[in-house]
């Protein structure tokens, strides 16, 4: 049965939770020691250092690996919080420290993209409260705030000190994100003490006027009104978090006369758009490949259904129903305040909810592409729930 949209749970936080976050080892400020450019390939991303030049990147046990094995020599400058202690957000005395206007406010993420979408309502509660909030992230999210009118700018991450030293206050949620037992919009007001209210803590998401247009005329080029139209995601970017029968789930929704659109990575998109037995389905990415442009195209279509990732964030924010299929996760740690998703879960027997970012399932003991856990929502009982919230 599908499951409804969470409201209440019971548990309390505790009153200063944030006490006993553990984020100290990450944020090193470090430098190349080099005559010249250095070029860095992490798994995710690839930038290019200054020589000399102190910068901060939010992962640095990636970095000291990459510079160790490649014989890159370096300098370890300190901890970001010893090198700044007047600028911590978290440690101001007075909650209304730092937040005045024209304060300048930079929060450092080196997660995801449904990462961004979780800080997003209290960057607009900053904003709203006279502060121009930054934000620091890895190239290839930079474009899911970008544009947004609560966002002073976006930079990428490593970041150069002398942008952090110029800033009144740096935000850092190292650890909290990835609690294990409470709601994340809990916790981040508990650990940045912004007392959002229960009905903003949800995703802020402007969808912007180019995307739009271009989401407008893929409409009205390839859906034909009178259909029904369904956003299937494919995967998610982690492993563990990934629902097995996406493709299975897409061909059942196909057969049954619905519009289904596909959303993945480039890669995949672009090998199932080359496949014969994919004619039928929409591959808007193939038109513009980013994380805004898919919001605007979510946002025309009767359902999302996908993994726990970033996706249902984005179809939250512009009022498009979600069904989310919940594995390592708990829902109640992601969802607890939406308004317009549902969930389907394994039964309890067959998750122990982990939490597991890495590809490796606890409860089977193993590495896999996908979540085993999920195997036991099958693409009928998905079908089944779809149909339920479309009725709705």
């Amino acid at each position: 049965m599908v499951g409804s949209r969470l409201k209440q749970f019971s548990g309390t936080l505790p009153e200063r939770l944030s006490k006993n976050i553990q984020h100290r080892g990450g944020n090193m400020v470090f430098q190349i020691n080099s005559n010249k450019p250095v070029e860095i390939a992490t798994p995710t991303s690839k930038f290019k250092l200054k020589p000399n030049t102190p910068y901060y990147f939010g992962g640095w046990g990636v970095l000291k690996q990459i510079f160790d094995t490649n014989g890159i020599k370096y300098s370890m400058l300190g901890e970001l919080e010893d090198l700044i202690p007047d600028k911590v957000f978290t440690k101001r005395k007075n909650n209304n420290d730092m937040i005045f206007n024209g304060s300048k406010i930079l929060i450092t993420r080196s997660g995801g993209a449904g990462d961004m979408l979780f800080f997003s309502p209290f960057i607009k509660w900053l904003h709203d409260h006279g502060c121009e909030v930054r934000l620091a992230c890895k190239e290839q999210y930079r474009e899911v705030l970008s544009g947004q009118p609560f966002m002073a700018a976006v930079y990428r991450l490593p970041i150069e000190y002398r942008i952090i030293k110029q800033q009144n206050g740096w935000i850092s949620a190292r650890g909290v994100i990835e609690a294990f037992k409470y709601n994340v919009y809990d916790m981040l007001v508990t650990h940045l003490r912004i007392p959002l209210k229960d009905e903003e803590k949800r995703p802020v998401f402007i969808p912007l006027d180019e995307n739009e247009k271009m989401a407008d005329q893929f409409f009205e080029k390839y859906v034909e009104k009178s259909k029904k139209v369904i956003a299937v995601q494919l995967n998610a970017t982690a492993n563990t978090r990934t629902w097995p029968y996406s493709i299975p789930l897409a061909s059942l929704l196909k057969s049954h006369g619905y519009k289904v659109i596909l959303l993945g990575s480039y890669n995949q998109i672009t090998t199932l758009s080359q496949m014969s037995n994919m004619n039928g389905y929409l591959f808007p990415q193939l038109v513009k490949n980013d994380y805004a442009f898919s919001a605007s195209i979510v946002k025309r279509c009767d359902l999302l259904v996908g993994p726990d990732s970033a996706m249902y964030h984005f179809a939250e924010a512009v009022g498009t129903k979600a069904l989310v299929f919940f594995g390592p996760f708990k829902p109640e740690n992601r969802i607890k305040y939406y308004k317009h998703v549902w969930t389907l879960s394994p039964e309890e027997k067959y998750c122990v909810h982990c939490q597991s970012h890495e590809g490796f399932c606890k409860r089977s003991n193993i590495f896999t592409n996908f979540s085993p856990c999920l195997e036991q929502i099958s693409p009928q009982i998905a079908f089944e729930s779809i149909l339920h919230i479309l009725n709705l």
